[in-house]
């Protein structure tokens, strides 16, 4: 198997990140796909460092793939409202749940 990174978050009432990766078999359509996991994976890096045009047009021709991956279409999404709504200086790539 391998993991995909989705997500680095930061629970209710801790400072610490915690990275969210799944479990993918090998016969999840990404591995099977030639190199659709490392550009996942490129694209992932390249929202984390606040690259969203090029993390978007990846996640959109990777979406366009495989339309019935939901953390692409998630990820299309997220990149598409960073693009509209930048956000601020302090952003530091992390999901930060305020609720349990």
């Amino acid at each position: 198997f391998s993991l995909r990174t989705i997500d680095n978050v930061r629970v209710k009432g801790k400072v610490k990140p915690v990275r969210v990766s799944q479990d993918m078999h090998r016969a999840h359509p990404i591995l099977a796909s030639g190199d659709a996991h490392a550009r996942y994976e490129e694209a992932y890096g390249l929202y984390q460092s606040r690259k969203f045009k090029e993390a978007c047009q990846i996640f959109d021709a990777l979406g366009e793939e495989f339309p019935v991956d939901k953390t692409i279409q998630i990820h299309r999404k997220s990149c598409a409202n960073c693009l509209e709504n930048p956000p601020g200086d302090d952003w530091d790539g992390v999901t930060t749940f305020t609720t349990k």
